[in-house]
């Protein structure tokens, strides 16, 4: 036998050898459909994504895998594996991924949103969970709240009076949530009283694409040669946005920086109104070098992209299944009046006593999640999942769990809540034409409407308390 035939034996051999190895040390991984060659799972994706993860579920279980690219991702579906995940695996599953948005909108990765789970992540969350989203805080901006819903019940009373008028929904929710946001943030609303239709639509529109942007994965994400080749504008986008997105947020600090060294203050009877930016501006103070404004930046930053869209996409689908069972609505309106005193709007402190309007808000949280995919989470190290079996608990998860829950969900049902009974309360309501309100999901970062909600409306006879706002 000659040298060759040894060489060639030798290889076959050693080749039979790494295969076998590999086959009984490869990690198991959960079931998973046909993938391609470098492309992997992505030809399998298509809008609205979360319907084609519950169609591949159906399929391969409450656990499956795809290969994304040169991206490896789980789907998880099973409550009881989720509980694992966020309990037993928290801390592993505790970062994110290395997304391009987190890049260039995160600051490279310095922001909440972003930020790696470690000191600076405990921190910034700490600062939230205290200075924005405390008990005390969300009680404090209580008044801040009702006032801004109270001024769209006063401007749809001044249209509608006793005659049925035609509104959009999806554009009123928007702007009520943005001028919430901005009160409590920079102490201002938004929109200027008397602003011009069209300049309103203008701005909102600039800022719908400054905060409500699609910033999921891209194809940069899932192969990272690609984002070398400047003419796909994969990071283009991105870094134009960012820029948008920092001289606004810097022109609020700006503002009330300016404010303070003034001593210009908003004033509410015997108690200051200090927004956000004045209480992290005093943070400031004592620790310039690490509360720099851009990290005042990302703190405020995610209470416009996680605080105004979200919200509003929850109360416009709402008075949509509302609109399709008046019989709902009415039930509803009737808790309302047997629990508020006539001749006085609904405040924070009559929402507990209102536990059908918070059913009717979590059933349609569970039916039509404005956030139907929660934000990925990457893993840091090896653990095991899916070992346990089914069973009860940890089934509703609208805001998240574990270390990367939303820390504004108090803020979040407390406005929903008391701007949808307001709508309840002062007006009469139904839907445009004889056929039902139209229920198809939108695409997007969130899970809009496919068509946005118009409805009838005109005040309530009993309501004479409006005419007094």
């Amino acid at each position: 036998m000659d040298f060759t035939n040894y060489i060639s034996i030798f290889t076959i051999f050693f080749i039979l050898f790494i295969s076998f190895k590999y086959i009984l040390t490869r990690k198991k991984i959960p079931p998973s459909p046909y993938a391609l060659p470098i492309l992997g799972h992505l030809h399998l994706l298509k809008k609205p994504l979360h319907r084609t993860f519950q169609s591949l579920s159906n399929q391969f279980g409450p656990i499956f895998f795809l290969k994304l690219g040169f991206r490896n991702v789980l789907i998880v579906s099973s409550p009881s594996f989720v509980e694992e995940i966020f309990t037993k695996n928290d801390i592993a599953f505790a970062n994110r991924p290395d997304f391009l948005a987190g890049q260039y909108l995160g600051q490279n990765y310095t922001h909440l949103g972003w930020a790696p789970y470690g000191h600076h992540w405990r921190n910034l969350r700490r600062v939230t969970t205290i200075e924005i989203f405390s008990s005390n805080r969300i009680t404090m901006s209580s008044n801040l709240r009702r006032e801004e819903i109270i001024h769209s019940i006063k401007e749809m009373f001044l249209l509608s009076s006793n005659e049925w008028k035609l509104i959009d929904l999806k554009s009123t929710f928007f702007d009520l949530t943005l001028n919430i946001m901005m009160k409590i943030v920079a102490g201002r609303p938004c929109y200027e009283d008397g602003i011009d239709f069209e300049d309103k639509n203008r701005m909102r529109e600039m800022l719908k694409d400054t905060f409500v942007p699609n910033v999921s994965m891209n194809l940069g994400d899932c192969f990272k040669i690609l984002r070398r080749f400047t003419f796909l504008g994969l990071e283009k986008n991105l870094v134009k946005l960012s820029r948008t997105r920092a001289v606004f947020l810097q022109s609020l600090i700006d503002e009330r920086r300016k404010k303070r060294s003034s001593g210009g203050e908003l004033i509410d009877g015997d108690n200051k109104r200090i927004t956000v930016i004045d209480g992290l501006l005093s943070l400031q103070e004592t620790e310039p070098d690490y509360y720099s404004d851009d990290t005042i930046q990302g703190l405020i930053m995610i209470m416009f992209t996680a605080g105004t869209d979200t919200s509003a996409a929850t109360m416009e689908w709402v008075m949509s299944v509302l609109l399709n069972h008046p019989e709902v609505l009415d039930k509803a309106r009737d808790e309302i009046d047997s629990n508020v005193d006539e001749g006085c709007l609904i405040d924070d402190s009559d929402l507990p006593n209102l536990p059908y309007l918070h059913c009717i808000i979590n059933e349609t949280l569970r039916l039509f999640p404005a956030g139907p995919l929660l934000v990925p989470h990457s893993s840091s190290e090896e653990c095991t999942i899916g070992v346990q079996g089914e069973r009860d608990g940890f089934k509703f998860i609208p805001f998240g769990l574990g270390r990367r829950g939303c820390p504004g969900a108090g803020l979040a049902m407390k406005t929903v809540a008391l701007a949808l009974g307001m709508f309840i309360q002062c007006f009469e309501w139904k839907k445009v034409g004889a056929e039902p309100v139209d229920l198809t999901e939108g695409s997007g970062s969130t899970m809009p409407k496919a068509k946005p909600l118009e409805a009838f409306f005109r005040t309530r006879p009993s309501m004479k308390v409006l005419s007094h706002l």
